[in-house]
């Protein structure tokens, strides 16, 4: 009886350990700018180095044409920006389309793609989700805000 204890304990050990390393995943399920790759200004770069030289602003054509380790590409995260849902890219080679978002988001509408309020950016000095961003106007002020 006191075996069947024993291997109880175990079990319920196993059982817990296996759901800390679960939450672990899901929690860490966010991205950062970092790792999502853009085509911005002609350049293929990251989401954040896009951002912070302002060619995120300039308008472009095609995608990211290097490949990756790590992260995704920016034609797999969906936005709601401009009154539409499109990729990332999409809005990116469109200028101007990454500057107000009338729509109202539901994510769950995609069937595939990273949902943009899972995507952390810095913009103006502020870490937010990137639809978060879209919605405040702030990619309005960066790209209509002269720069010093």
């Amino acid at each position: 009886m006191k075996r069947e204890g024993t291997s109880n304990i175990y079990l319920k050990s196993s059982l817990f350990i296996s759901l800390m390393l679960l939450s672990l995943i899901f929690v860490s399920a966010a991205h950062n700018a970092n790792s999502i790759y853009v085509r911005a200004g002609g350049a293929d770069k990251t989401l954040q180095a896009a951002i912070n030289d302002g060619s995120i602003c300039s308008g472009n054509t095609g995608s990211y044409s290097g490949t990756i380790a790590y992260g995704h590409y920016a034609d797999d995260i969906k936005i709601f920006a401009g009154n539409s849902q499109r990729t990332l890219q999409q809005a990116v080679n469109t200028q101007g389309s990454l500057y107000s978002n009338t729509v109202t988001p539901i994510f769950s509408a995609f069937s595939f793609g990273h949902a943009s309020d899972s995507i952390s950016i810095t913009i103006g000095g502020v870490s937010k989700n990137l639809q978060t961003a879209i919605n405040a106007g702030d990619f309005n002020t960066l790209c209509t805000t002269p720069q010093a």
